[in-house]
């Protein structure tokens, strides 16, 4: 831009004003209520190549029955928003400890116009949503940075704690599979024929075990859900609690309208599981399977199975998830066919412990002992 590197033309909603240069001690942070979302999301869309307007931040920012995101944006004197940031709380549970259930955070939307990107702006961002997560009494917040992200984190004191992978079931050993699994390589493409292969023994297995459960449709999540969290929770280290308000606000009430939820039940038609996918997109063979409860090995495989039905029944070729690398939750992906990218292909999963003593901070170091599925993560949709 032909200016010192501590000096940039004001961003404003408008075109670039070259008359007015700001340097970064000008700028001011401010703490966004919903009265900003407008700001925020002109800000999301000149970031990234997806379409959000403000009610779907207003959605994402102030509708979680867990709490109120902290969601902040740093303005130029006279400007609209250039840096963005937020964290959303989630309610878990440690090792099912009811009495030590706290809000802990999530970080997302991390955002700075292209035009004032590399100069250190988002830092500031990160220490005053810190500070207000300490002020508010999370004891950890994590996070799954992307890759241009992620060194800065670290850099600011974050600590690593593990990894994250996209896995990948073959539906089709079609054209879309083979295009999808070239992204991992040749080799993983050329073998999507046996990639199908394996899917449908692990699918004729789910089978097997799925006898005796019958799955329906969800139109909203039954208030026993939350029965079901509990016993679970009791089983890994960390788990956000699923009760009917939170997964109907979190799957079913969005704008997006890509989610399906299944319903599992017994014999006695008691509610033993659930699953959730996402419908392939217009023009896409990418189904995903984003988010299962069930506390019996028979509850849970029919509601997988069910899942990966419905996408079969939408088109998908291929279906995905992601996991947490050493989790229950990969381990139920290998068993049902599920397919590794390359290994260089994963993020990493980072957290930041506000209150040491915490059970909570204990946990968030053992990621291995997590129950976290794409539902449990900040973004709206998958993909």
């Amino acid at each position: 831009m032909g200016l010192a590197s501590d000096r940039v033309r004001l961003y404003r909603s408008g075109p670039m004003d070259a008359s007015a240069d700001v340097s970064n001690e000008e700028l001011v942070i401010h703490f966004c209520g919903p009265e900003d979302r407008a700001e925020q999301a002109r800000l999301f869309r000149a970031c990234f190549a997806k379409d959000l307007d403000a009610d779907g931040l207003a959605w994402r920012y102030d509708r979680n029955p867990h709490g109120a995101a902290i969601s902040l944006i740093s303005r130029p004197p006279g400007g609209e928003g250039i840096c963005g940031y937020a964290c959303s709380p989630r309610l878990a549970i440690p090792d099912g400890l009811e009495d030590h259930a706290a809000a802990i955070g999530q970080t997302g939307d991390v955002m700075t116009h292209p035009d004032w990107r590399k100069r250190g702006i988002f830092s500031g961002l990160d220490r005053a949503c810190m500070e207000e997560v300490r002020r508010l009494g999370w004891p950890v917040t994590i996070g799954l940075p992307n890759r241009r992200s992620a060194h800065i984190f670290l850099r600011l004191g974050w600590e690593r704690v593990g990894i994250i992978r996209p896995w990948t079931l073959v539906l089709r050993a079609d054209r879309a599979a083979r295009a999808v699994r070239r992204t991992d390589g040749r080799l993983r493409s050329a073998l999507v024929p046996l990639a199908a292969l394996g899917a449908r023994s692990g699918r004729r297995s789910l089978r097997g075990r799925a006898r005796g459960f019958e799955v329906r449709p969800l139109e909203r999540f039954p208030k026993e859900v939350a029965d079901l969290s509990r016993v679970v929770e009791r089983r890994h280290t960390l788990m956000v609690r699923r009760d009917a308000a939170y997964l109907d606000w979190r799957f079913l009430s969005n704008a997006a309208g890509l989610h399906r939820a299944l319903g599992v039940r017994g014999i006695e038609g008691d509610l033993a599981g659930y699953a959730v996918v996402q419908m392939p997109r217009e023009g896409s063979a990418v189904g995903y399977l984003v988010d299962l409860l069930a506390p019996s090995e028979g509850a849970a495989a029919a509601a997988l199975e069910g899942g990966l039905s419905l996408l079969e029944s939408a088109g998908a070729s291929v279906v995905q998830a992601t996991a947490v690398a050493g989790t229950s939750w990969e381990r139920r992906l290998v068993d049902a066919g599920f397919r590794p990218p390359r290994a260089e292909n994963h993020l990493i999963v980072i957290a930041m412990v506000h209150r040491p003593e915490h059970p909570l901070a204990r946990a968030v170091r053992s990621p291995a002992g997590w129950y976290l599925t794409d539902g449990d993560r900040d973004d709206e949709t998958m993909g």
